[in-house]
């Protein structure tokens, strides 16, 4: 069985925010499109509002609504529950399992089967173990072209492969 190991990384605040920020307005812009319509039907049919007071309510809204989400992914990236993104960390996979190894000890090891789909966003690929909870993978933390190669053949390529 061969395997890999990446190397040593560490993720700072600033990548996980936008990382996150990605995530959330990428991968989930069909929310912020629904919440637009909704505010605009409300404005225009129940609220019988003119041109001008309905742009500004709408502007507000989403200025709003977008200024809360940021505040909210920053209050995470600053707080304690984020820490462990933090630690230096490196995995080690093979076919079968990834297993991740942070600097203060902590070991985790998840098997290939357990992930439900893969994605890739902002030089990270995301390994989905539930719609909401990944693993990522910095493109950078590879040694090697052929290690990153190995990994999208018998990692990526494994998970969007129904039923292996």
């Amino acid at each position: 069985m061969t395997s890999i190991t990446t190397k040593t990384y560490v993720i700072d605040k600033n990548a996980l925010f936008k990382l996150l920020v990605s995530h959330r307005y990428i991968k989930r812009w069909w929310i912020s499109a629904v919440a637009f319509v909704c505010v605009t039907a409300v404005l225009y049919f129940f609220m019988n509002a003119d041109t001008t007071t309905s742009v500004m309510t709408l502007g507000v809204v989403i200025i709003l609504g977008t200024a809360s989400t940021l505040l909210s992914i920053w209050r995470f990236v600053n707080g304690k529950g984020a820490r462990i993104f933090y630690l230096s960390r490196h995995y080690v996979m093979d076919t079968e399992k990834i297993s991740s190894f942070l600097e203060d000890g902590s070991t985790n090891t998840i098997m290939i089967k357990n992930f439900i789909k893969t994605d890739e966003l902002g030089g990270y690929y995301l390994l989905y173990l539930t719609k909401g909870q990944y693993v990522f993978i910095p493109r950078t933390a590879f040694k090697t072209p052929e290690d990153q190669q190995w990994f999208e053949t018998n990692i990526v390529g494994r998970i969007r492969t129904p039923g292996f």
